[in-house]
């Protein structure tokens, strides 16, 4: 099932990315998809996200499992 999130972007340590949300829980994101930077709703794709991209508020589908 999956279902549409607001969350800090991170990336783990496998490389998986993922969202954490403000009372802590992670959810996998979905890929590829296009992301939308929450601040200034601009449309990123997963396969360009920069290193600058990780944590900030973006709103992604993500995996619930």
């Amino acid at each position: 099932m999956q279902k549409v999130f607001a969350g800090t972007l991170c990336r783990d340590q496998e490389g998986w990315l993922y969202l954490e949300t403000s009372i802590g829980d992670r959810y996998r994101l979905v890929e590829p998809q296009t992301l939308t930077l929450a601040e200034t709703r601009e449309k990123v794709k997963t396969d360009e996200l920069q290193d600058y991209h990780y944590g900030i508020v973006v709103v992604a589908t993500c995996q619930l499992d």
